[in-house]
């Protein structure tokens, strides 16, 4: 198994996906050119690191963006954060496209201007084996 984005993406888009059903929190598998939030954004890798574990198996580090309102505020992005991280804790073979995957760290909680609207944003950061 080697890294491959695409797989892992749509993967983690459609666990998540799953662990949000029945809200109206939308789930994107890439970065979109725009959304509204509340929402869940399956990013690119920030690293991949090739052959860790041997030959064919890499190690990426990758996250998902977490954006809800402003006028939310930090509890409901705290509460969609940790939903998204118990949903890898529980699947972390991300229904076995990876070898496995854990959660390492939220961070960057921050307000960006998108669309002229301003959101509340948080990372999930995901590290996996594929």
């Amino acid at each position: 198994m080697s890294w491959d984005g695409a797989v892992a993406r749509a993967g983690l888009a459609e666990l998540l996906t799953a662990a949000v059903e029945g809200t109206n929190v939308s789930v994107f598998p890439a970065p979109p050119s725009t959304f509204n939030p509340p929402a869940l954004v399956v990013q690119y890798p920030q690293t991949v690191s090739k052959y860790t574990a041997g030959m064919g198996v890499d190690t990426a580090t990758w996250a998902v963006m977490v954006a809800v309102g402003l006028e939310n505020q930090s509890d409901y992005l705290d509460q969609l954060a940790n939903l998204a991280a118990d949903a890898i804790f529980g699947d972390p073979s991300l229904a076995g496209i990876t070898l496995s995957s854990r959660v390492t760290e939220l961070r960057n909680w921050r307000i960006l201007l998108m669309s002229g609207v301003e959101v509340l944003t948080a990372e999930v950061v995901v590290e996996s084996r594929m």
